[in-house]
């Protein structure tokens, strides 16, 4: 049985989750909502990129947004930043 080698897009949406969780390490909450969020979405097909990028770029502003705050999660679909 051989794996179908990643694609680039695939290899960057793996990186943008390991970065995720390595900006939340000290907020449990946060890192299950993020990792309930990818495994909802580990099996939109192929064909649907559009959705697959919108859904990366999604992931690479809240990035952007946790980086170098304090972010916290209120509920399960709203996110508080402290500065």
């Amino acid at each position: 049985y051989r794996c179908m080698p990643r694609s680039k897009l695939q290899q960057q949406i793996l990186k943008l989750y390991g970065d995720l969780l390595r900006a939340t390490k000290n907020q449990p909450s946060l890192q299950s909502h993020i990792t309930n969020q990818f495994k909802s979405k580990k099996n939109l097909p192929r064909t649907k990129l559009t959705e697959i990028e919108y859904h990366f770029r999604l992931g690479q502003k809240r990035l952007n947004d946790f980086k170098g705050t304090e972010a916290k999660i209120t509920n399960f679909t709203t996110f508080s930043i402290k500065k």
